[in-house]
């Protein structure tokens, strides 16, 4: 297989969530092949157990790749963490001009994630996505989706004023 792009997902103490985003990812409705590289760094739940049991079921749909890191405290962040998870998704790429996706571990991307950002990918060009949270899960308080939809409305206002 020569994966044509690879999800790059930092993980810490996402045992509840990182099955979903698996299954999520393999189901993605994309012609070409990927791959998906995890760090799990810092974890004390179980996330990296859970990730490769949940690989173990979609390994005929797609490569997995985890890694498990400690980092210092002053680096046991999301970004190193996205930085670890990223050099991994290179060395899967290995030579092939590839994209490098990245999504967070609590993330259930729809169906044409990846092929849209197949699409929308360019040498020059840093692809960025919306987060849409999901109102039927908890533990989002309703004040949160509320604010999403004012931020959301504000922007939308925003836009408008630049096209005109």
């Amino acid at each position: 297989m020569n994966p044509k792009a690879c999800v790059c997902i930092p993980a810490r103490n996402e045992v509840d969530r990182i099955t979903t985003l698996l299954e999520a990812l393999a189901s993605q409705e994309v012609a070409q092949p990927f791959a998906i590289a995890i760090c799990v760094n810092n974890s004390g739940d179980g996330t990296a157990h859970i990730a490769r049991s949940a690989a173990s079921r979609i390994i005929d749909t797609v490569a997995v790749a985890i890694r498990e890191i400690t980092f210092e405290e002053e680096l046991a962040h999301a970004g190193s963490a996205r930085r670890a998870a990223m050099d991994l998704g290179a060395e899967l790429l290995g030579d092939e001009d590839g994209l490098l996706i990245s999504t967070d571990a609590d993330c259930r991307p729809p169906h044409d994630w990846i092929s849209a950002n197949l699409a929308a990918a360019r040498p020059d060009r840093i692809v960025g996505g919306r987060i849409e949270l999901d109102e039927d899960e908890a533990p989002h308080s309703p004040e949160i989706f509320a604010l999403r939809r004012a931020f959301d409305d504000y922007w939308r206002k925003v836009r408008a004023i630049q096209d005109r």
